[in-house]
């Protein structure tokens, strides 16, 4: 498990994907996760907990909603990535709505979350940074395109992925790159 905070009250810790192996194509094992502090709730993204840290996690966690004493939130890019939300859900009596501060940006197969504070952009497996820089991924469909439009108008600074590393410098660059250019194969 590697953990960084990417902004106040942002941070991103990474889990080995139970389901990975090694003929898995387009995905390394390990992925992305989000914990966010808004003024009204701690909002999880794609949660999974770390197998073989489960103590030290609910450790970290538990003094991280303690110390921010609002209600837990548990939120997926894509019903593919509920892996630890069931189990984070009864632990903390989590909610599944989006709080205040966190907005959704619906596309034909996932959630994409914006968090206008720290004007990151969370997204499932729409784009990832695999193996270079960011990406779409698979190929396209006009109607993904389409959903993807308002990207283009919102100020982003980081573009959080859970499949390589987060975008965390040139990010509206990226970003306007990624939605000009065709995907690359995986």
């Amino acid at each position: 498990m590697q953990v960084q905070e990417l902004a106040p009250g942002l941070w991103r810790w990474t889990a080995r994907h139970p389901g990975w192996t090694p003929s898995s194509e387009g995905w390394s094992p390990e992925v992305g996760c989000y914990y966010v502090e808004t003024p009204s709730a701690v909002v999880l993204i794609d949660p999974l907990v770390p197998a073989g840290e489960e103590e030290r996690f609910f450790a970290s966690l538990a003094r991280d909603v303690e110390r921010a004493a609002n209600p837990v939130h548990v939120v997926l890019t894509t019903p593919d990535h509920e892996r630890s939300a069931d189990v984070l859900r009864e632990r903390y009596a989590a909610r599944d709505d989006l709080p205040a501060g966190v907005d959704a940006i619906e596309t034909p197969d996932e959630r994409l979350f914006w968090l206008p504070r720290t004007r990151a952009l969370v997204v499932g497996d729409v784009f990832q940074t695999e193996e270079g820089p960011l990406r779409l991924w698979p190929e396209p469909t006009p109607d993904l395109m389409r959903s993807l439009e308002p990207l283009r108008t919102l100020p982003v600074e980081m573009v959080l992925v859970t499949h390589g590393e987060p975008v965390l410098e040139n990010a509206q660059a990226a970003l306007a790159a990624a939605l000009h250019s065709p995907p690359s194969a995986a």
